[in-house]
């Protein structure tokens, strides 16, 4: 879902770094991964990040009873990287469908990381307040008395210049999947059915590469 020039450019950027490299023996000019480049580029950051939501997950998952025990995070991080082909394939089966879908609703990605601070706000807040209401989204978009999120932190918590943060705000706006109170703070708004589609899909993209790296773990007997 990328167009032709922009995945041409990708190419030529990924070639300079060396981690592809065409094969030019054939008519048909090929791409193929540099595999002595490629363990060098390995995304530490992430592994670490994935290892970790996934270890919260899997303590949830102990409190429901669905899996016998909680599975550390030093455990997962340990079999990613010792299986880094496998799970990573896994990762990217999940990630590539997830960020296209949310492509498909806001336009562009950066769109939808905006929306979502928004939304993270609104659950970081939410946190501190007491309610009997379990259906998450409509938590979300059902209490009001909560503190918005301007444009400069949203600026400085994803890295997007503020000016391109505040031309997002406005088409979000028009979207009328946010609001904007008094003190120009955002809040998530209504939410269309097209939107809570989307998260349903996603939610079960999340379920599925879980449930391939947990069953993977205790195949292995690691836990």
């Amino acid at each position: 879902n990328i167009s032709k020039e922009t995945a041409r450019r990708k190419i030529l950027e990924l070639e300079k770094e060396n981690i592809i490299k065409r094969n030019k023996k054939k008519l048909i000019a090929q791409n193929v991964i540099d595999r002595s480049r490629f363990k060098g580029h390995r995304p530490e950051e992430s592994i670490k990040n994935v290892s970790k939501f996934l270890s919260d997950f899997s303590h949830l998952l102990t409190k429901e009873k669905l899996i016998d025990k909680k599975i550390e995070k030093e455990i997962i991080e340990k079999y990613i990287l010792e299986n880094f082909t496998y799970s990573w394939n896994y990762f990217l089966d999940m990630q590539i469908p997830f960020l296209l879908n949310w492509k498909k609703i806001f336009g562009d990605i950066e769109t939808w990381y905006v929306f979502g601070q928004c939304w993270i706000n609104k659950d970081i807040n939410l946190r501190k307040i007491k309610t009997s209401e379990t259906n998450y989204i409509f938590k979300i978009l059902g209490i009001k008395n909560t503190e918005g999120i301007n444009a400069m932190s949203i600026s400085e918590v994803t890295g997007i210049p503020r000016a391109t943060v505040v031309r997002k705000l406005k088409k979000l706006l028009k979207m009328k999947v946010i609001l904007i109170d008094d003190r120009k703070l955002y809040h998530p708004n209504q939410l269309g059915g097209d939107i809570i589609s989307t998260f349903n899909n996603n939610r079960f993209l999340i379920a599925k590469f879980s449930t391939k790296i947990f069953n993977s773990i205790i195949s292995k007997n690691l836990i």
